[in-house]
């Protein structure tokens, strides 16, 4: 399954925002995974596939730096491409000093591209929301203001320790009502001026 999200480009000519499906890259499997797979489904063991996997490395790089091209049954074919830089008017004035960079050219065989095909229907897609998704807060804690020292610690509190469901201006509410009511002197009703809040029993 492929997933992608949605972009918006404008248009240059016309000005107008269209959207398009992007594809999103996923993280990418190193030779660990693959020799780790590769072992799994087969009777070598991952020494013998990673040294097979060390020698076939070595064989691409030799042949693609003598300028031969690579044909590596169902998976595809490798040859070397040059990129140059702007031509001259002359042919005796072209140089290797043109020379940019050597490109490595990859085609896929008719096996891949059959795996891959969206005509056929071979692969599914997922679409992916960029925007974050608000989860709700099973035990929320409501922000009031902290007017004492003793309020920022049970702020700070209330945060940390899930059990604790609200937050009052000199202490915090456990749950536990026999407790906070014996340690603080709370309840349920207003007392000594300040507001109590309920514990969500």
């Amino acid at each position: 399954m492929l997933t992608y999200h949605v972009i918006r480009r404008k248009n240059i000519k016309t000005g107008d925002i269209l959207y398009y499906p992007q594809l999103v890259t996923a993280a990418a499997d190193d030779r660990a995974k693959i020799i780790e797979r590769i072992e799994k489904k087969c009777t070598l063991a991952s020494a013998d596939v990673k040294a097979v996997v060390d020698a076939l490395e070595v064989e691409i790089i030799d042949c693609l730096q003598q300028g031969r091209s690579i044909r590596l049954g169902d998976l595809g074919s490798f040859r070397p491409s040059l990129r140059c830089g702007k031509g001259v008017k002359e042919e005796q004035s072209v140089s290797p000093a043109m020379i940019k960079r050597v490109h490595i050219v990859f085609h896929p065989s008719s096996r891949i591209r059959r795996a891959l095909s969206v005509k056929d229907h071979a692969v599914s897609f997922y679409r992916r929301d960029k925007r974050r998704r608000v989860t709700a807060r099973t035990n929320p804690v409501p922000r009031l203001p902290a007017r004492t020292p003793q309020a920022r610690v049970a702020l700070l509190r209330a945060r940390v320790n899930p059990r604790v469901r609200v937050v009052a201006l000199g202490h915090a509410h456990t749950g536990r009502h026999s407790r906070c009511h014996g340690r603080h002197g709370c309840s349920r009703s207003r007392r000594h001026g300040r507001q109590s809040f309920g514990h969500g029993w």
